[in-house]
């Protein structure tokens, strides 16, 4: 007996030696948590506007950690009855929950309790794997002894409520209570912590968004443990099973307003800080984006194109339905629960009218919503031709363009006249053409709003930075810079006459014969004048004179970094750049000479609350040319505003500076323009190169999207005029001679001078700058 005992108490210490030594090798791979400091999962990046909105996030996993104390008690009580009735007593295991939990899901046929702790679901959670394997079941059991051995139950509830996975993409309970209610997670109440609590055993299947009904269950349950538990009353409990719930639907946050801008600094954070930084460690980054300008940017942009598009003609109906019955089973599977004014929907054409020039479309049946189409806002609809100007093409009636079976687009302009037809309509079609809008101020170089396209969903590609098109006329603005720089003054009198280059050595068809945009020369003309109504001739001249050299070297030190055209095509914008380049070099004028980079975020913060970069310091910037050019250049381009290409938005009354651009083959449609707070530039085309449609110039296509989006942001802004520099001055001249202004004068122009440049009264002839050789230059003497 005695020998059996020694073996036995041999074998006990053999055993107790293995398991020691297997406990200290197993908690060695383990993760280590021995506090709240120590966990570190993976949460979301957040970018935020100006004023602090959230506008978008990256991550893998969609989480925000929150204390215990941003969490209402009624939420932790939910998840501990649900979960874990025994919390507070056991010490990490609860066999007595096992066994239970065992017996109730066989006594139903089906899983409706689990039994482990919520310890044990935070250890398996920290484990990061779901392997059904003893080995993991041992580990998984020794993290959870672990946990409750250094910490205390409200820290191990703090990394449950953070680490638990609820579906639809919540990793914790802060996510899950904006992405199923929209809401703080201080916000909920009785009713959606119920909600809530109920998911972890089975997210996917127990989600009210897949399984209203079983979800409901799962809430009754839940309340019902509550009132077990003594956490409510049974009337608390009736009073949360009869509160309607209103989940949302949460399209992605970055392609909600602002998808470009949201894609613009993933790409910048990605490039600088690398992939797990980004999506993993839970950045905040802060940016100069305005939200409520974003969105007024991109109602500008999405009319302005609508209207482009709707000048080319209609491309025709999406489908045809030749029988009643097809009519009724598309509406059906469109089925849509409210009809918003402003909203673009399909519907059928039900009855087209040539005599009452109407047209009758279904929207639905079961029951029946249908509209009318005044035939006055669809004259624009008639066949697709581009190289045709649109007004001396509308269509005569209604049936030109739609027979009854068409599927269409249409606009819900609101109630209609007579109470048996429920909207007034409005026919759309989904533009082809693209756009783009940049704006920022000046000063700051804050970013306010940027479209870079019509759709993120169908390109991603942003043409504000990425699309390098011909510029067309606004580029004058840094020709006519340069010539300042070099000597020329607003009064200088250029000849606006035909010239040819390459006569007597090149073939009839491979000379070139530069003309004006109204196929006419001006004579003398005033360089002004030449800006405000945008002359070719006069530019190209002007380049010749000063050189391209030199307009190169302009160029550059106002920002172009993109190499240009050099031959004197470079005068009409022959060069491609991107508009974010175009800005920038604008900009300069609008800053009293100073370039600065357009700054987009203000500040990083990492999880730790350490500040990764910050640009909330105003920048200086660096000036590149005097403040009496730019201050020039700005006056200048307020003449294109107020009697030039730009004179469409003089009615804004507001100091604005600008100009428009277009290319020659109606390929590229510009508009750049400025007040003293805030700069924009519009850029209309094709993302493949061809004409828009005949006529569609910047003023036409580019102007007013910039008009639209200028005309409600300058309202966030005090109204200021330009600041006048110290040695401008400012002389009443004769419009057409560029002396001073008498009283035979026709035409009066009040123009800015840097002092010393302005005519006198005494002068014959304006002041002429020399050419680059030293000699007068030929332009001035002579009529070619």
């Amino acid at each position: 007996m005695a020998r059996w005992l020694k073996v036995g108490v041999f074998l006990f210490f053999v055993c107790a030696v293995l398991l020691t030594f297997l406990y200290h090798f197993v908690s060695g791979t383990l993760p280590k948590i021995i506090s709240p400091q120590d966990y570190k999962p993976w949460m979301m990046s957040e970018v935020f506007d100006i004023k602090g909105k959230k506008m978008g996030e990256f991550s893998e996993h969609r989480r925000k950690v929150v204390s215990l104390d941003q969490i209402p008690d009624i939420v932790e009580r939910a998840f501990i009855a649900a979960e874990d009735a025994h919390f507070y007593s056991h010490r990490g295991i609860d066999l007595q929950a096992i066994v239970r939990s065992a017996m109730v899901n066989f006594k139903t046929g089906r899983f409706v309790q689990g039994g482990s702790t919520i310890t044990q679901q935070v250890a398996r959670s920290l484990l990061l794997t779901r392997e059904k394997k003893l080995s993991r079941k041992i580990k998984e059991a020794l993290l959870a002894l672990k946990l409750e051995a250094n910490l205390s139950k409200n820290e191990i509830l703090y990394l449950y409520l953070n680490e638990i996975y609820l579906g639809n993409g919540s990793y914790g309970i802060f996510s899950a209570a904006e992405n199923y209610f929209g809401k703080d997670v201080s916000e909920l109440n009785l009713a959606e912590a119920a909600m809530l609590a109920g998911l972890p055993q089975a997210p996917s299947k127990y989600s009210p968004l897949v399984d209203p009904k079983m979800a409901k269950e799962r809430q009754l349950y839940v309340l019902r443990q509550m009132v077990e538990a003594g956490d409510i009353s049974k009337k608390e409990a009736l009073e949360a099973k009869e509160t309607v719930l209103e989940f949302i639907s949460r399209p992605h946050l970055n392609s909600e307003v602002a998808p470009y801008f949201v894609e613009h600094i993933r790409r910048y954070l990605m490039e600088k800080y690398g992939y797990d930084k980004v999506m993993r460690e839970g950045l905040q980054i802060y940016t100069t984006l305005d939200l409520e300008m974003q969105k007024t940017a991109n109602f500008a942009v999405e009319k302005g194109l609508r209207d482009v598009d709707k000048r080319q003609g209609y491309r025709g109906a999406l489908d045809h339905f030749s029988s009643f019955k097809a009519t009724e089973e598309f509406l059906a599977k469109h089925k849509v629960e409210e009809f918003k004014e402003g909203e673009i929907y399909q519907g059928v054409v039900r009855e087209v009218s040539d005599t009452a020039k109407k047209v009758q479309v279904d929207l639905a049946v079961n029951p029946t919503v249908s509209g009318v189409i005044p035939f006055d806002s669809m004259k624009w609809a008639r066949k697709l031709n581009p190289h045709k100007y649109y007004l001396y093409d509308l269509i005569l009636k209604p049936s030109s363009a739609l027979s009854p079976g068409d599927v269409i687009e249409v606009r819900v302009m609101g109630k209609y006249k007579d109470p048996k037809i429920d909207f007034t309509l409005q026919l759309e079609q989904e533009p082809l053409v693209q756009g783009a809008l940049y704006s920022f101020e000046p000063k700051t170089g804050h970013v306010k709003a940027m479209v870079g396209g019509l759709d993120f969903s169908k390109s991603e590609f942003n043409r504000v930075v990425q699309g390098q098109r011909q510029v067309g006329s606004t580029f004058k603005p840094i020709i006519y810079g340069a010539a300042l720089d070099q000597g020329y003054t607003p009064a200088t009198v250029i000849v606006d006459s035909p010239i040819i280059y390459g006569e007597g050595e090149k073939e009839i068809e491979e000379q070139w014969k530069p003309k004006n945009y109204a196929e006419k020369f001006y004579g003398d003309t005033l360089l002004a004048n030449a800006l405000a109504f945008s002359r070719n001739i006069v530019t190209i001249k002007i380049v010749q004179d000063i050189t391209i050299a030199r307009v190169l070297e302009f160029a550059k030190r106002v920002g172009i970094s993109s190499p240009l055209i050099e031959d004197l095509s470079m005068a009409l914008g022959s060069s491609s750049l991107t508009l974010e380049e175009m800005c920038q070099a604008f900009s300069v004028y609008a800053n009293g000479g100073k370039k600065k980079e357009p700054i987009t975020i203000l500040k990083i913060v990492d999880r730790e609350g350490n500040i990764l970069e910050s640009h909330e310091e105003p920048d200086p910037g660096m000036q590149v040319i005097t403040p009496q050019l730019a201050y020039l250049m700005t006056h200048l381009l307020q003449g294109v505003i107020k009697r030039g290409t730009g004179k469409e938005v003089s009615d804004l009354n507001w100091p604005l500076a600008g100009k428009t651009g277009t290319t020659s083959d109606y390929a590229d449609a510009w508009f750049l323009g400025y007040s003293p707070e805030l700069l924009s530039g519009v850029w209309v085309g094709y993302d493949e190169r061809k004409i828009i449609a005949e006529y569609e110039t910047g003023a036409r296509a580019a102007l007013p999207i910039w008009k639209n989006f200028m005309e409600s942001s300058l309202s966030l802004y005090e109204k200021k005029e330009f600041e006048v520099p110290d040695k401008i001055v400012f002389v009443t001249i004769d419009a057409e001679t560029g002396r001073i202004a008498t009283r035979h004068s026709q035409h009066r122009l009040s123009q800015a001078f840097i002092e010393g440049t302005e005519p006198k009264l005494n002068d014959e002839n304006p002041a002429r700058p020399q050419s680059p050789d030293g000699e007068e230059s030929e332009f001035y003497k002579e009529d070619f």
